[in-house]
């Protein structure tokens, strides 16, 4: 598993959401579901085509003596904003979009190499200001508050 090509591994998972995401249009009317079945069947051969070509570079790869580098290396980076952002859904329904949206803020700045605490918190600050005046103050949008409030 460890000399298997990282767009293997991509195209699998890719494959398996888009599969998945088809499924869920199944139970969407018709007219409606159109659009999503188009685009999600696009993705789908995009995917296959993409697992084929991870495919081919592992066997060149085995057949010319070379090793695949690890792929743990390099999808750590995307891995973790993915994760991140899926915490930060998480938490919006939980703790509130403000509360949220400022924890999430941190952890991709530190995760994006800004050391200084007060950058960080000047940031948070701004940004949630910006979000309050213009959304809340001035468009009149309900941002969710979540559970605990």
């Amino acid at each position: 598993m460890k000399n298997i090509h990282l767009d293997t591994f991509i195209g699998m998972f890719l494959l398996i959401v888009s599969a998945f995401f088809y499924f869920l249009t199944v139970q969407m009317p018709d007219d409606p579901a159109v659009f999503p079945k188009l685009v999600l069947l696009v993705l789908i051969v995009f995917s296959v085509v993409i697992m084929f070509k991870g495919i081919t570079k592992t066997i060149e790869a085995k057949r010319d003596g070379l090793m695949v580098e690890s792929y743990f290396e390099k999808i750590r980076g995307p891995a973790s904003v993915y994760i991140g952002l899926c915490v930060y859904v998480f938490l919006i329904q939980l703790l509130g979009f403000f509360v949220a949206s400022s924890m999430s803020s941190v952890f991709f700045m530190v995760l994006f190499g800004i050391k200084s605490y007060l950058k960080i918190f000047l940031l948070v600050i701004g940004i949630n200001v910006f979000v309050y005046l213009l959304f809340v103050w001035q468009l009149k949008i309900a941002l969710p508050t979540g559970l605990l409030i």
